[in-house]
């Protein structure tokens, strides 16, 4: 939106920044970032901006919204300098020279290829490039990648001064690249805005429809907003709940689109347009909150989530409930945190380490490493292209680089090897895979790949996958390329068995028969006669089974309870016998156990199709054991027999 005072003295500028400086905290080496301010003032002297602006005013907002998202004084002096090396004469080596290592790094981390490094890409491959730039230096220093966001932000919010065009371009790659960097990196707050400013632009008659459906101005919108927030301050005062802060925000308008029209719902149905944060000290506080709210307010139970004992992908932690404010006559959704979950949720990965630039978590740099993640493009025709969604992975895992041999960089997972290169580059080529060239080495499709290898696919159009590919792929892609390829079931074989495998695991636990509903939480694995727990729900009808030493049964409020395996597991054993047909073996089979007096508790067969039989036995464990062992060996058609570790 264009500025309607345009900032364009000296005297204007140096008042805003005065004011900026004025609000950091006095441990700020505030002598430095003057310094910035002045060599950035200095170098950008001539330049103004769209809207009729000195050019020095963006450097100072992305300063303060670099501030604002938790950075400290070092990225601040960047911020304020990000655009001196790309737009004017002032050298690298000259900030190294000024302002020393740190605060050039992150300068020349922020500054785009030049004319000469460009030179014959288009437009589309410019903008990828820079990316790629950007996304590898904010590998090796996280900071870099907030700067570039603010300065993105600020960029959007005074898109009014561009031309129709460019506001579209700008507008798209703000929410297809930006805001879900900003949401992988858990900076909410700045992925709402950089959104609702996108969708502004983007989808002009939707967002003007949503504008007329809320009827009520963002300001008015905040006040109502507040009323709540002042009705739970009071409730929780009330009930005599200490050490809360409590804050609201209203829905973005984004949002509320994505909503309507992902669910194919009304505006009406949305029950969360207003959202109220309540800030406690330490978890227990969180459940207790949440009981609370149970007992007094009228809730809507499907809209209830527990992202503290199932955080997010990206580590995001809350209880979330929906209550029926009393105030302002409108669901609510109710975000209940601790101190930390909270600083996480607003400051997403600045929040994990020293951001006042004295240093970085070196253990939590580790963990990030996803964050060099590259972006894929995928032709829509011979003049455009569009974004494809960022590729998901998980929060924690590590990741390499390796390039073509045309030197475009691709981002896999560590301990990916060239059978997974070859599919990520195309379903095609990885089907036609028959070896690879590493650094110009030829290898085989199952060399590991390392950071910085030069990888080269050779194909051959007649080859097709094996059941070797499969074996040696890592990657989901790949996988699933290789099982569609081979005609194979895509069903996760091992998840469908472990819900199996519980559901019959709870049958051998005593004391469950009184409670309406068993689950099964995703921290944990199971074995029969391991030590278990069990945490009961609030409502006490409902019960959660962990293992003994789980730390999330652990850190639960809710009431705990030791619980016991049946006793049978302790006196019955399952064998598994392979035999060549089922015709009159089970007769044998019965009368040898009938000699020691034992009858099946239970049995079941599986036929293969060489017409041989697998057969699951259950019988009561004795002191002869080895003796019915012998004699069952002993039968004619049994081609092997062993203790089976499977439930039946």
């Amino acid at each position: 939106m264009k500025s309607e005072i345009i900032i364009n003295t000296t005297k204007q500028v140096d008042e805003i920044f005065s004011m900026f400086l004025i609000s950091l905290p006095t441990e700020f080496n505030k002598q430095l970032i003057t310094k910035a301010y002045e060599v950035a003032k200095k170098a950008h002297s001539t330049q103004y901006r769209k809207s009729g602006d000195l050019y020095i005013t963006h450097p100072i907002e992305v300063a303060k919204l670099s501030y604002h998202y938790g950075l400290g004084p070092q990225s601040i002096c960047a911020a304020l300098l990000h655009d001196v090396v790309e737009d004017t004469n002032v050298k690298i080596e000259e900030i190294k020279k000024i302002f020393g290592d740190e605060i050039s790094l992150l300068v020349e981390g922020l500054t785009k290829l030049g004319k000469n490094e460009n030179k014959g890409r288009t437009d589309i491959e410019k903008n990828l490039t820079e990316l790629r730039k950007m996304l590898l230096s904010a590998s090796k220093d996280m900071r870099i990648l907030i700067i570039k966001l603010c300065d993105r932000l600020h960029n959007m919010q005074t898109l009014g001064s561009r031309s129709e065009n460019a506001q579209q371009r700008i507008a798209k790659e703000t929410l297809f690249i930006y805001a879900p960097i900003a949401q992988k990196i858990g900076i909410y707050s700045l992925k709402w805005e950089l959104e609702d400013l996108s969708f502004k632009y983007l989808y002009p008659k939707d967002f003007e429809n949503i504008k007329q459906k809320l009827g009520l101005k963002k300001e008015v919108r905040l006040q109502i907003v507040q009323k709540g927030v002042n009705e739970l301050k009071h409730f929780l005062n009330k009930h005599n709940v200490e050490g809360v802060t409590v804050l609201g925000r209203c829905k973005s308008m984004y949002s509320i689109y994505r909503k309507i029209t992902k669910k194919k719902i009304s505006f009406e149905q949305i029950y969360d347009l207003y959202a109220i944060r309540v800030i406690t000290t330490d978890i227990s506080k969180c459940y207790e909150i949440l009981s609370l709210f149970h007992t007094h307010y009228k809730t809507y139970p499907h809209r209830e989530k527990d992202y503290i004992l199932h955080p997010k992908d990206n580590g995001y932690q809350s209880l979330h409930i929906v209550i029926h404010s009393q105030i302002i006559d409108s669901p609510v959704e109710v975000q209940i945190r601790d101190i930390h979950m909270h600083k996480l949720a607003e400051y997403g990965v600045a929040a994990h380490w020293k951001y006042k630039d004295v240093g970085k978590d070196k253990l939590f740099d580790k963990r990030i490493t996803w964050l060099r993640e590259l972006l894929q493009w995928e032709q829509e025709n011979k003049e455009s292209f569009n974004l494809m969604q960022i590729l998901k992975y998980n929060l924690f895992d590590s990741e390499i680089f390796v390039f073509t041999p045309k030197f475009d960089i691709i981002s896999l997972p560590q301990g990916a090897r060239a059978i997974d290169f070859a599919y990520y580059i195309h379903t095609e080529v990885g089907d036609s895979a028959i070896k690879c060239k590493v650094n110009g080495v030829a290898q085989n499709l199952d060399k590991v790949l390392f950071n910085g290898d030069i990888v080269e696919i050779i194909t051959n159009t007649k080859s097709k996958p094996t059941e070797k590919n499969l074996k040696i792929a890592t990657t989901n892609k790949a996988k699933i390329s290789i099982r569609q390829s081979l005609g194979l079931r895509l069903a996760n074989k091992r998840e469908s068995t472990s819900e199996e495998q519980f559901s019959e695991i709870i049958t051998h636990i005593e004391g469950l028969e009184v409670y309406s509903k068993i689950k099964k939480p995703l921290c944990c694995k199971f074995k029969l006669k391991t030590p278990i727990i069990g945490v009961e729900s609030q409502n006490g009808k409902e019960i959660t089974i962990h293992n003994a030493n789980c730390d999330n049964a652990k850190f639960s409020l809710n009431r705990t309870i030791k619980l016991m395996w049946d006793r049978e597991l302790y006196n019955n054993i399952t064998l598994e016998l392979h035999l060549d047909s089922n015709s009159g073996i089970l007769i044998d089979i019965l009368n040898s156990l009938h000699k020691f007096k034992l009858t099946p508790l239970n049995l079941k067969n599986r036929i293969y199709k060489d017409g041989s039989v697998l057969m699951k036995l259950k019988i009561n464990k004795t002191d002869s054991f080895d003796e019915v062992f012998r004699e069952l060996k002993s039968i004619k058609g049994i081609l092997s027999i062993k203790e089976s570790k499977d439930l039946l």
